[in-house]
């Protein structure tokens, strides 16, 4: 079976990874803007993770009945190679980057230690398994720990038997539910936490909207969801404070699904952006996401150096953003796409020996 690529969601996943880079941006270099604000302002950027949920409970459940043939073991070791590689690169690197900070400066830029980066390593910070009142080495990575739990849990309700007794949506639904009751409640126990559920319910609706999209017809999809964004955008415009009493949900069941959707199904939005260009824009995307604060990080050291001035300016942030572009170019075609077809062929020879 031959994959599809949705080439509008590819662009929506660089779109995406360039909002999350301003926000840490500001976040990191302590900037505020006389307009817009991608942190500390009224809306809050920080959400746009919620966006990559949704998208890989999407692409998942877009290859359900596939990954329904894998054993656990085959399946996980798959999503494992295209995360953890580049994951501990950049772990690796941002570690040594605050290490040289601390050694030259005299000053911690973050805390640093051996636990923490064995935490870092495994993904397991902020994650689910082990709260931590600091942040990982890398702390966006919080977001593959979440995406590899979600990982596991689509394997448990895919397999066959479940599918077959239950069907696969109405179990979708309750995952969803599961977490949307996990934070309703502050629960705070291992799997069972905000930050899990913070990637729960946008990853298993992400599933469930795979379902709608594929029995929606196109331009019932088309309109509805312009309705829903020019109603989000309204609401906003006229009283974001009367309206808006829970961001992150209004993104996830309602602003999310509606701009995939019309994503999808849009004849113009198809005409612009379903090219291949934009597919290898949706590639570097991950990258641009996981070297981000790392490149941050470096900058801060050059800075306190005097190598280079502390970046300040609107055009500061689009000259870094266009430098940590480059680099997750170069770093997926000579590093990840390299790395995961060796290891991928490495899992199908042990598999078929």
């Amino acid at each position: 079976m031959t994959k599809k690529r949705y080439y509008t969601l590819d662009l929506l996943k660089f779109t995406a990874a360039i909002l999350i880079i301003f926000h840490h941006y500001q976040q990191a270099f302590k900037v505020r803007y006389a307009g817009i604000n991608f942190f500390g302002g009224k809306i809050y950027f920080g959400y746009i993770v919620e966006l990559f949920f949704v998208l890989s409970g999407f692409f998942i459940a877009m290859n359900a009945d596939k990954y329904r043939l894998e054993s656990f073991t085959g399946f996980m070791a798959k999503k494992a190679v295209r995360i953890f590689p580049m994951a501990w690169i950049t772990i690796t690197v941002h570690a040594l980057t605050l290490t040289a900070y601390r050694f030259m400066t005299g000053k911690d830029l973050a805390p640093i230690g051996i636990w923490k980066y064995i935490k870092s390593m495994a993904l397991i910070f902020d994650a689910g398994i082990i709260r931590t009142t600091e942040n990982g080495f890398n702390n966006p990575l919080w977001y593959l720990g979440v995406l590899i739990i979600c990982y596991a849990v689509f394997w448990s309700i895919n397999q066959e038997s479940v599918h077959k007794t239950l069907g696969s949506v109405p179990v979708w639904i309750f995952f969803v539910l599961l977490g949307l009751g996990v934070t309703s409640y502050e629960m705070d126990v291992p799997f069972l936490n905000h930050n899990t559920a913070r990637g729960v319910v946008p990853f298993f609706f992400g599933c469930v909207l795979f379902c709608l999209y594929k029995k929606i017809k196109k331009w019932p999809a088309v309109i509805i969801s312009l309705i829903i964004i020019i109603f989000a955008a309204a609401t906003y415009k006229i009283s974001y404070d009367l309206f808006y009493d829970d961001l992150q949900m209004i993104l996830i069941f309602l602003v999310y699904p509606s701009v995939i959707l019309f994503m999808l199904n849009s004849s113009a939005a198809n005409l612009l952006f379903n090219h291949k260009f934009f597919g290898e824009m949706g590639k570097v995307s991950f990258e641009m996401y996981i070297w981000h604060v790392p490149c941050f990080s470096f900058i801060k050291l050059l800075s306190a150096k005097g190598v280079v001035a502390m970046p300040s300016s609107f055009r500061d942030m689009l000259i870094i953003t266009a430098i940590v572009i480059v680099i997750a170019v170069v770093m997926y075609y000579v590093l990840e796409r390299n790395i995961t077809s060796w290891l991928m062929a490495r899992l199908n020879k042990e598999r078929y020996q």
